[in-house]
């Protein structure tokens, strides 16, 4: 049964939800319930840690690309020829999605050996 605002159920109604042990009953007005709320939603996400990651990818692939850009902060991004070279931060889920093109090294350091040369 979903959370509700006890301040605005009948008596009635009131008395079946509290007899429910998964109903968290939450007023406004009497500032009750909001910390059980809270510890429910938050045992209720999934985990999803937020990592690092480097690509380098095809620029053909404009999907991936965007779906990196809507779900992640892109730290760097640079265009060689037909590839995009990417440094991300962001949910591992979706940056894990696309692990056939993360690359083992870190693009400063590429960056900085191009500038050399």
């Amino acid at each position: 049964m979903p959370p509700r605002k006890v301040d605005l159920v009948s008596p009635e109604e009131l008395a079946h939800l509290s007899s429910d042990r998964e109903a968290i009953l939450v007023s406004s007005l009497q500032h009750t319930g909001l910390e059980r709320l809270l510890i429910a939603i938050d045992a209720a996400l999934v985990v999803d840690p937020l990592v690092e990651s480097s690509f380098r990818l095809p620029q053909c692939e404009g999907s991936i690309l965007a779906s990196l850009e809507g779900g992640a902060v892109i730290d760097e991004k640079r265009f060689e020829g037909n590839l995009v070279f990417l440094r991300a931060r962001g949910p591992a889920s979706l940056l894990d999605r696309y692990r056939r093109f993360h690359v083992k090294h870190d693009l400063s350091n590429e960056r900085l050996r191009a500038k050399q040369t």
